[in-house]
């Protein structure tokens, strides 16, 4: 699933959908640094996501999200084209 730049703007802009959005496309990426692994009484290899970690790299998203600065990508973007 891919972001759309007009989704980029609409999240950054606090839309509640886009940044919905955005994180399901991120939640893979998310997920594998949630990840926490160990071993159970047999020895046995566990992983789970600990959804405080999870917590914190979605609320990180979010807030670089709505930091983002749409009108210097834009005028970066044009600079490279040329």
């Amino acid at each position: 699933m891919g972001i759309t730049y007009e989704t980029v703007v609409s999240a950054s802009k606090g839309d509640p959908a886009a940044i919905d959005h955005v994180l399901e496309a991120y939640d893979p990426y998310i997920n594998s640094f949630a990840a926490v692994g160990f071993r159970d009484g047999t020895g046995k290899h566990v992983q789970y996501i600990d959804q405080h970690i999870k917590t914190q790299l979605q609320a990180t998203l979010i807030l670089a999200v709505l930091k983002f600065d749409t009108r210097r990508a834009m005028a970066n973007d044009e600079s490279q084209a040329i």
